[in-house]
């Protein structure tokens, strides 16, 4: 899912996408990053997501926004989305 989501970003050239590991929830997890999507078309919206895993379960935590890098607390707001350790 990861990589389908961060591929489709980084296509164009307008829009700068990473795909790193990072960490949330108390897992690894894959994390993309795709800012300047916003500028390439005013109607979408730049991205933050962390994709993990849970036995058969799959976990996406997304942020959307506007400004040019996301909020410095955006991750933390995401850790509230967290299902139950």
């Amino acid at each position: 899912m990861a990589q389908l989501l961060y591929n489709g970003y980084a296509q164009i050239s307008a829009i700068t996408a990473t795909h790193t590991i990072g960490h949330i929830c108390g897992r690894d997890a894959d994390h993309v990053l795709a800012v300047g999507v916003t500028a390439w078309d005013p109607r979408r919206r730049n991205v933050e997501a962390y994709f993990f895993k849970d036995g058969a379960t799959l976990y996406m935590l997304a942020y959307n926004f506007q400004s040019a890098e996301p909020m410095p607390d955006a991750e933390a707001a995401l850790a509230l989305l967290c299902p139950p350790s």
